[in-house]
């Protein structure tokens, strides 16, 4: 079971860094994704901020308080990605979905292991 819990975070947390990451380096292309979809541009380095300090909240705090604030927090960001990019119909909600299936996957098995416990 905490195999497919890390193979699954891990993932996530591939996808997710990744995302970030580009966020910084090509902040422009950020801008001008974030504009498209009627968004400000000073949300791209808050929610690069934001990615990381769930990531960091999911893997390394003890609290599970926190960890469901930052479940909670990756649900509200995909589900926000997806409505936009479906409402901008530019055909890249799937990224969304695709994390979002990850996300319920690693909670999933988060879950079964904290109650194992």
């Amino acid at each position: 079971m905490e195999l497919f819990y890390y193979s699954i975070t891990g993932l996530l947390t591939a996808l997710v860094a990744m995302g970030a990451t580009r966020y910084f380096v090509d902040h422009q292309w950020a801008v001008d994704e974030f504009n498209k979809l009627g968004f400000p541009e000073w949300l791209v380095y808050t929610l690069a901020v934001a990615k990381f300090a769930g990531l960091a909240a999911i893997w390394l705090v003890k609290s599970n308080t926190i960890k469901q604030w930052a479940y909670a927090g990756f649900t509200f960001n995909f589900l926000m990605a997806i409505g936009a990019h479906l409402a901008a119909g530019d055909g890249e909600a799937i990224g969304g979905g695709i994390a979002l299936v990850l996300l319920a996957g690693s909670y999933f098995f988060y879950q079964r292991i904290a109650k194992a416990a």
